[in-house]
């Protein structure tokens, strides 16, 4: 019973923190538990009750936002739902450690990416993308409208969500200068989270920045995200980082 308490306390402070970048895109949450392996939850230590998101692209190396960086220490994978809002963290044959950080920049909207490698598991001795499997992502401009998904660790209210592993499904709104805009439903612990077109399963840039729920205009309600079309820089550190896995491996 004290554990529930502790747990409706915690939930009560985080919807005050996070209540000004509130990123729900309509009046209901629309997000709902899933179990995609290639996506992990970044935490900055074992114990962590909450953090950002990152996605296999290959082998070893992920992506996911600038502004994760401190996050990028473990990555876990194979998930379970929450239970009483309190995340269950996997055993260690699912948690991956950070190697090198390619590169990243925390600079806004738009210019806000990361690209990081994680090391074999101590455990097994796998690489993270030999058994999680990874992302194909296209450095091609995306055509808007375009059918979404992306697949996070968020908060939520929901108590077995809360942090778990979620999905949620929308369309590609705006795709203007390095920004990429969507409806999709997103929460704090979404950032670095793949936008991926929903028919190909292409990766085509990371969640960043709420917007649906602090926009003064209807027609201009989007949450954000870092195209990877038009952001150079992010496209080179994916190269290096697939030529260093390439000359390693």
């Amino acid at each position: 019973m004290m554990k529930a308490i502790i747990a409706l306390g915690l939930i009560g402070l985080l919807s005050q923190a996070y209540a000004i970048e509130k990123s729900q895109c309509g009046p209901t949450d629309e997000r709902v538990l899933s179990y995609d392996p290639s996506v992990g939850r970044m935490l900055k230590t074992t114990n962590a009750d909450a953090g950002c998101t990152g996605t296999l692209i290959s082998r070893t190396c992920m992506v996911s936002a600038g502004h994760c960086k401190d996050y990028a220490n473990l990555v876990e994978f194979n998930t379970r739902a929450s239970i009483l809002w309190i995340i269950i963290h996997p055993g260690p044959e699912n948690i991956y450690f950070k190697n090198d950080i390619i590169d990243f920049e925390n600079s806004g909207e738009g210019n806000d990416w990361m690209v990081f490698r994680v090391r074999p598991n101590r455990v097994t001795g796998e690489l993270a993308g030999d058994l999680q499997g990874s992302y194909n992502f296209s450095f091609e401009m995306p055509e808007v409208p375009l059918d979404l998904v992306i697949t996070g660790y968020g908060r939520s209210e929901e108590r077995k969500a809360n942090f778990a592993q979620q999905v949620g499904y929308g369309e590609l709104r705006t795709a203007e200068g390095t920004i990429l805009g969507h409806n999709i439903d997103t929460e704090a612990g979404n950032s670095g989270a793949a936008i991926v077109e929903r028919i190909s399963n292409t990766l085509i840039g990371v969640h960043t920045h709420g917007g649906c729920g602090i926009s003064s205009s209807e027609g201009s309600r989007t949450n954000k995200g870092t195209m990877l079309a038009t952001r150079k820089k992010f496209q080179e550190a994916i190269e290096n980082c697939l030529k260093m896995e390439r000359d390693e491996l």
